[in-house]
């Protein structure tokens, strides 16, 4: 959406090269970080224990236990913060679906950053106002998951399936 509204009064083809060329470099950068991500334990057992038998040096193979120690406790953080970013954007998504629930956030965060405690202190009205809309936008991304769980799982309990 930056990118675009950059080029937004170039020439339309200008327009679509820019979305192409964004969303490949974008596609290219978020899936090559998810592979190094997922090959981070394959990495430390090759420094551990290199593919040929032969015997690991002493730094490669400290390095590899060391990454084969960091990677899980990566994967759980990375697991907790993406669930979070998923409520997160896809609460924004829905209050933005919802002119008037976008809206009524929207003077909700305003009202929260006007408050006399941040009136004298720069800076933090503006970030209770942003801190505002992003609970409002979980809370609403955290409803519609509910919400969805308990359409799937009654449509399953319809059918006569394990909701497990």
């Amino acid at each position: 959406m930056i990118s675009l509204g950059t080029v937004a009064a170039s020439t339309f083809s200008v327009r679509l090269a820019t979305l192409i060329a964004i969303s490949m470099i974008m596609t290219i950068g978020v899936y090559g970080l998810v592979a190094c991500i997922v090959k981070l334990d394959d990495l430390g057992l090759h420094l551990t224990e290199p593919a040929d038998g032969s015997k690991p040096n002493a730094l490669g193979a400290a390095l590899g236990r060391g990454i084969l120690w960091f990677a899980p406790k990566l994967m759980k953080f990375l697991s907790v913060v993406g669930t979070a970013a998923m409520f997160i954007v896809g609460g924004g998504i829905l209050t933005h679906g919802f002119h008037w629930l976008f809206v009524k956030i929207e003077q909700a965060a305003i009202g929260v950053s006007g408050l006399p405690v941040f009136g004298d202190i720069k800076g933090i009205g503006t970030i209770a106002e942003q801190l505002t809309t992003t609970v409002l936008n979980t809370t609403v991304g955290v409803l519609a998951g509910i919400a969805a769980l308990l359409l799937v799982m009654g449509v399953q309990k319809i059918r006569g399936k394990s909701a497990h």
